[in-house]
């Protein structure tokens, strides 16, 4: 019982640990120091989900932005620009949420979320 306890206790404090990095800026400052073409986005993305999933538009925003301007290229750009569309969108930034839907549509004429990005430029924006 009591290493499960310490396990649940190291694994408690490696979280706070965590936080405060990412909450610190010192996550941003790591990645700019050691890059990695794949790692680095990877990383911003998750870190930008997880602030839009705990509502915390703003800063999914900064993460979301930044992967658009380092990584513009990565596979899963799509994915980046629609949640920065999603985080302007939630935060009642309409006017910068239909210019990044716009940007979608018109860069990825062929894309997962063009049904859904289509009804929102149709039922928020119009």
């Amino acid at each position: 019982m009591r290493k499960v306890l310490l396990i649940i206790l190291i694994i408690c404090l490696f979280f706070v640990w965590m936080k405060n990095f990412i909450e610190s800026g010192k996550l941003l400052v790591y990645l700019d120091k050691h890059p990695h073409e794949v790692w680095t986005p990877r990383c911003l993305y998750f870190v930008g989900n997880t602030y839009f999933f705990v509502r915390n538009y703003e800063n999914a925003i900064v993460y979301f932005k930044r992967i658009i301007n380092k990584y513009p290229k990565i596979e899963k750009i799509i994915d980046v620009e629609y949640m920065l569309g999603r985080s302007y969108e939630s935060t009642n930034r309409y006017k910068e949420a239909k210019e990044v839907y716009r940007g979608i549509l018109e860069k990825y004429p062929k894309n997962d979320y063009r049904t859904v990005i289509e009804k929102k430029m149709q039922l928020i924006f119009n």
